[in-house]
């Protein structure tokens, strides 16, 4: 028998190294089992064939994704959770929610008085009616308002602004107007009462009150920046 012959009929072992993760027992035991399976190597012609059956193999298992039962399950209870919530909240849920701005500022001299206009609007973001009921501007010691606040407010005279509902997704204007110069009494503590406010007060259509205040104190003659945060929107808030 010559050398050539030796070497085709005895050949050398062809090992095979897989490297897997830990956690991935069980694809590491298919891997074994399909090894063992397979038929003897009988030559060089064999062993090679026996090799690509099992990284084939290989491949189609790691490909497989394998997951728990139970996660089709999760995300099909959390589909039917987000539309439930969804439908809810769409026809059922009355929110109340609503924005004042501040537009401009003018004034306006009429003989030796001088008015100060301001123009506003109010915008029913939520989904129900809102009833304007008050629209005033208050002189007092903190900028939350007399509903709020224990403290004493003063009225100051301004134009009277009638009632209005408004409708969800409406917007209403209106403007206030006062006199500059407005009396106050000799003994009145200006120091203490430094807060100007544009007070509203709103009943919701499932009867809750709120009141909306816009702190106008630093808002003069001229200025400030539009970038300040009295030209922002202030929101309805939380109720009484």
């Amino acid at each position: 028998m010559t050398e050539k012959s030796k070497a085709i009929e005895d050949p050398s072992k062809i090992e095979v190294q897989v490297s897997l993760d830990e956690d991935n027992e069980v694809v590491a035991s298919a891997i074994e089992k399909v090894a063992e399976a397979l038929p003897s190597p009988s030559g060089i012609e064999s062993a090679l064939t026996k090799q690509n059956e099992i990284f084939s193999n290989l491949i189609e298992l790691v490909g497989t994704s394998i997951q728990p039962d139970y996660i089709p399950h999760l995300f099909s209870f959390a589909a039917l959770a987000i539309s439930i919530l969804a439908l809810y909240l769409s026809h059922w849920h009355k929110s109340s929610k609503a924005i004042l701005c501040l537009n401009s500022r003018l004034f306006n001299c009429i003989g030796k008085k001088t008015k100060r206009e301001l123009s506003y609007t109010f915008s029913n973001t939520g989904n129900q009616e809102l009833f304007v009921k008050d629209i005033s501007l208050l002189r007092g010691q903190s900028p939350l308002g007399n509903l709020k606040h224990n403290s004493s407010y003063l009225v100051i005279p301004s134009n009277i602004v009638k009632p209005f509902v408004i409708k969800p997704g409406e917007i209403k204007s209106f403007m206030l107007s006062h006199e500059v110069d407005y009396d106050l009494a000799p003994d009145y503590d200006e120091v203490s009462s430094k807060y100007i406010l544009v007070s509203l007060e709103v009943i919701s259509a499932n009867g809750k009150r709120f009141q909306v205040t816009h702190d106008i104190s630093n808002l003069g003659p001229s200025g400030p920046d539009i970038k300040d945060k009295i030209w922002a929107g202030v929101p309805l808030g939380g109720s009484i």
